[in-house]
């Protein structure tokens, strides 16, 4: 065992404690577990071209990663702030590899979370989640499976369809999705934007 220490990552403060089970000079279990102190937050960037689902922002809160040689397990329960979530589309590759990976991770909305769909480049939509609304991402790639889950409150966003713009006043977005569908639930009071 190694830590947990307490290591500067930028401006923020994070503690990290690491085990290692070693046979025959060969690690054969390891567990990397890592909390941000003092609601500092790190950067992140978490893409999953099998799912569509992008990540870029600033996060707060725990992680923990383990594995052997079989396969990797990665655990968090994070704050997210000033951050895109790109709900773009799928590449839909099967695996091939024998590696699993398996991802358990919930978010939850601080601050200045967008939503975007299908890319930041040319939105069609483009929301902004109120604050404190939780979303579960879970995925296994050796059964090339996913969910996320999640009810969304939104504050205000806009919709780009058929050359027209809308202004979001308040909705929601309610994800139950899984590998056989990528089809969340929009509920939105809109108006449309006057252009001349």
């Amino acid at each position: 065992n190694i830590g947990p220490e307490v290591l500067e990552v930028g401006n923020s403060l994070v503690r990290v404690g690491v085990s290692l089970l070693i046979n025959n000079w060969v690690p054969d279990t390891y567990a990397l577990d890592i909390k941000t102190l003092d609601e500092t937050y790190l950067h992140i960037i978490y893409n999953v071209p099998a799912v569509g689902l992008g990540i870029d922002g600033f996060a707060a809160g725990s992680l923990t990663i383990m594995g052997n040689e079989y396969g990797t397990s990665i655990n968090s329960d994070l704050l997210v702030d000033d951050c895109i979530i790109n709900l773009g589309q799928s590449s839909s590759e099967p695996s091939n590899s024998d590696f699993s990976l398996f991802t358990d991770m919930k978010f939850t909305t601080g601050r200045k979370v967008q939503f975007i769909w299908p890319t930041n480049t040319i939105p069609i939509l483009r929301a902004t989640a109120e604050p404190g609304q939780s979303i579960s991402f879970k995925m296994d790639n050796t059964s090339s499976t996913y969910s996320i889950n999640g009810d969304v409150n939104i504050k205000y966003g806009g919709i780009y369809y058929f050359q027209k713009s809308f202004r979001l006043s308040e909705g929601s977005i309610i994800f139950n999705e899984n590998e056989s569908k990528f089809d969340p639930l929009l509920d939105f009071k809109a108006q449309i934007k006057e252009v001349d």
